[in-house]
């Protein structure tokens, strides 16, 4: 923490605060400086869609469904595709 000089007297040296610079810099600029996030979607929605229905399915369908998932994760993997 540091100190501030005694009443009166000027510091000799200012201090700027870099998260104040963020927010001004957000506020006053926000199509420039705004957060930005991407979403790729890599998956199939058949995949998806099937997920959901996990709960609902008999031991062969679960058995078809982990069957492809693990195709589906083997050409990824050929493809070079990392995940994340």
């Amino acid at each position: 923490m540091r100190r501030l000089p005694p009443l009166g007297m000027r510091p000799s040296r200012r201090h700027y605060s870099d998260t104040l610079l963020i927010f001004l810099l957000k506020g006053g600029k926000p199509d420039r400086y705004k957060e930005r996030r991407e979403v790729f979607h890599r998956g199939t929605i058949a995949l998806l869609q099937k997920l959901e229905q996990i709960a609902a399915m008999t031991p062969d369908e679960l058995q078809a469904f982990l069957a492809e998932v693990e195709a589906y994760l083997h050409q990824r993997a050929a493809d070079g595709d990392t995940g994340l």
